[in-house]
């Protein structure tokens, strides 16, 4: 008899009652095997679905954070970006990025994301201390709603203002440099899950890179702040010019031809004043003095090659406007200084500059354990020459003809024409030209008003006609009794009217001084 034929009996019926509940007792226990397996097999699915979750949030990380290691970024930047990434990846509600005092006995956050702007202000304010526990390494305090009470966390938890978060350190070099701290204001499945081990070890990556990021940045400064110290040695310019990008790359016959415009620049009369100065006064005189006036330099485009006591010698690679400027920056720059003299008993200062433009060679000479940049060129000792010519002609600015040549737009500079020369050593004659535009006013306007009358008896000096130069240089002095320039030429006319003029005449002025 099936078990859908009707029974015959009472027996039939009994026995088939027994029969069903035996197959329902099996059924049932089946069905809540099945049941327990699919409860297993979706907790399992759940599991792994988080863990490839974590671990696609951990590679994006790794991707972003591998951005900020190899910067020069400062601490608080390294951990601006790194916890704005781990808030956009890992979905998480609030940041906290804290950096030690300088005691290090406490904490202050100072990069605070998704908090409201009344918090933030708390926050800014705060203290917070970490036992000496969590400071180390592998250390970390994971806080969701099954974490013990206890009165520390409590307190972190009352000062950032929610419950659930995972804080580890940060450590460089072995010692904590700062603390991270990511969390939830709730804990609510699935877009809320709780945190866990996993969110503790993606957060301790982070640390990793976050303390490796300390290290390099600290790295760079190190060595950024050698490459300033040789600049202060070695110009930046000098070292770029020889296609060598650090001092430790230079080598020795390193060498480079460029044409630039070399300015020379000199205190006058500065042993008489250093004569009444110990040795430490000069010392401290001259660098006062170079502080004031070597700026000039540089925020016109230049760079100081070296000092010779207190002498300049400074390169100008983009052109002869830029060291003219620089040059009438420096007369007002010593105007300055002077200012400051007064107080100190000291006279004020005049100090000469003279300006070559030509071709030179910049280069490392030396041997292998001592070894220097410099310049070799004439126009680096022509430069010299004419600024010694700022004492013979009372100039404060001499350029020569050269310089004048290479000038953009030479009439937008007071100058004149003094002279032609032939200074000791050099067999070609050169124009000197003055330029008065870092005088003081009062030079300004008298040599400007007496331009005209100057040229003229330059022109006639040139002529051989000594009478008509010599009544145009008087004019010149009667308006500026102080012009010495005019003063000088006056007196070669009044020699050569005497005694005749030279056989050969050229109208150079042969110079023996240097």
């Amino acid at each position: 008899m099936s078990s859908s034929d009707p029974p015959k009996s009472l027996d039939d019926a009994r026995r088939r009652i027994i029969d069903l509940e035996k197959e329902n007792a099996y059924y049932r226990k089946h069905t809540d095997e099945l049941a327990g397996h699919a409860i297993t097999v979706d907790s399992q699915l759940s599991r792994t679905k988080r863990l490839s979750e974590q671990r696609k949030q951990g590679l994006a990380l790794l991707s972003e954070l591998e951005k900020i290691i190899y910067s020069d970024l400062d601490a608080e930047e390294i951990l601006d970006r790194a916890l704005s990434t781990v808030r956009n990846l890992l979905k998480m509600d609030r940041v906290v990025g804290l950096l030690p005092s300088k005691n290090r006995e406490c904490f202050h956050p100072v990069v605070h994301l998704g908090f409201e702007d009344e918090v933030i202000t708390a926050l800014k304010d705060a203290e917070v201390q970490f036992s000496p526990e969590l400071l180390a390494p592998g250390a970390h305090l994971l806080s969701v709603k099954t974490t013990e009470e206890t009165a520390p966390l409590l307190s972190l938890r009352e000062k950032l203002g929610f419950p659930y978060f995972v804080c580890v350190p940060v450590l460089s070099n072995q010692q904590p440099e700062a603390m991270l701290i990511i969390g939830r204001t709730r804990e609510q499945k699935p877009f809320y899950p709780p945190l866990d081990e996993g969110d503790v070890h993606t957060l301790q990556s982070v640390a990793g890179f976050v303390g490796n990021a300390f290290e390099n940045a600290s790295l760079y400064r190190s060595v950024e702040n050698m490459a300033r110290s040789f600049a202060r040695f070695v110009p930046q310019e000098f070292l770029t010019f020889l296609g060598r990008e650090r001092l430790e790359d230079a080598q020795l016959g390193d060498q480079v031809q460029r044409e630039m415009t070399v300015l020379f620049s000199d205190i006058r009369g500065f042993t008489n004043i250093s004569e009444n100065m110990s040795p430490k006064e000069n010392f401290d005189f001259i660098n006062d003095y170079l502080s004031h006036v070597a700026p000039a330099i540089r925020q016109n485009g230049g760079f100081i090659d070296k000092y010779i006591g207190d002498a300049i010698m400074a390169l100008f690679p983009h052109g002869a406007d830029t060291g003219l400027r620089a040059a009438i920056a420096l007369q007002e720059a010593v105007r300055g200084f002077n200012s400051t003299l007064g107080p100190k008993g000291i006279s004020p200062l005049r100090v000469g500059a003279g300006i070559h433009s030509g071709v030179l060679m910049l280069g490392m000479i030396g041997f292998k354990e001592r070894m220097e940049g410099t310049v070799i060129s004439d126009s680096v000792n022509l430069s010299s020459r004419i600024e010694g010519l700022t004492k013979l002609y009372g100039a404060s600015i001499l350029i020569s003809s050269d310089t004048l040549s290479r000038l953009s737009h030479p009439e937008e500079y007071d100058q004149r024409w003094l002279d032609l020369v032939q200074v000791k050593g050099k067999e070609k004659p050169i124009g000197i030209i003055e330029v008065f535009a870092g005088d003081d006013e009062d030079q300004r306007k008298r040599k400007s008003a007496t331009a005209s009358a100057y040229s003229n008896g330059f022109e006639a000096y040139k002529r051989g006609d000594f009478k008509q130069a010599l009544k145009e240089f008087r004019a010149v002095r009667k308006e500026n009794p102080a012009d010495k320039a005019a003063l000088l030429q006056q007196k070669r006319c009044e020699i050569f009217i005497r005694d005749g003029k030279p056989e050969n005449w050229t109208g150079v002025a042969m110079l023996t001084v240097k």
